[in-house]
Order: structure tokens, then sequence, then C-alpha cells
């Protein structure tokens, strides 16, 4: 298991609240393992006046028959995207002395204009 990454049940129902259930569906035998990290998120609006929650519906295109359930769709987390760069660079100069170059970029405050 990655550190950060939180274990979770595949193609099981769990009870969220006032009747939101939410599973993970099993990713394909030809699919990477799904990877969920601390702080990823869903959104789930869910509307008073329907009694009901906005969220894509799919069918399954095995099911032909006219009885055949549509699903909701299983959805990507919404975040928590992580960015990287690059904030400045230490390198070694002579003996023990080490030089650090500031890689930041920066701008005068909006109000000095």
């Amino acid at each position: 298991m990655v550190e950060g990454t939180i274990p979770i049940q595949y193609d099981k129902w769990f009870a969220l609240e006032d009747g939101v259930q939410i599973k993970f569906p099993a990713p394909a035998p030809t699919d990477e393992p799904y990877v969920f990290q601390s702080g990823d998120y869903w959104l789930i609006p869910a509307r008073v006046a329907t009694r009901d929650i906005e969220w894509p519906w799919e069918r399954n295109d095995d099911d032909k028959a006219e009885n055949a359930k549509p699903m909701r769709r299983a959805l990507p987390p919404h975040g928590i995207k992580h960015h990287y760069a690059l904030l400045g660079l230490l390198a070694a100069a002579t003996g023990a002395t080490f030089e650090f170059t500031d890689l930041r970029c920066k701008f005068a405050p909006l109000g000095s204009v």
C-alpha cells in the first residue's frame, strides 16, 4: 500500500446519510487499480424538491432488455489536486559552503500599481 492511500472494499454499499449510499466498483481486469488518497472527495448535490441527487446516469451496454435499470455513473474524485513548483536551488559551492538561488516568481502587490 502506498503511503497516504486508504484501503477500500469494492462492490460494497456504504450508507452516508438520509438514504444516500455509495459503492466503489471493482476495476475491470484490464484497467489499472484505483488509487485513492487522503483528501479525495466527491460532491453529491442533493435536492429536497425532487428527493433525489444530481448524479449522471449510464446504461450498461449489455442490458438490451426493456426492463434494464440504468445505473449511476462511477466518477473519479474531485480533488485534492496537488501542484508542485521548484522554489529554489541549493548547490554545493566550495568546501562546506552552499549557494542558494531563489527561483520564485515575484510580483508587486496589487494595491501598489
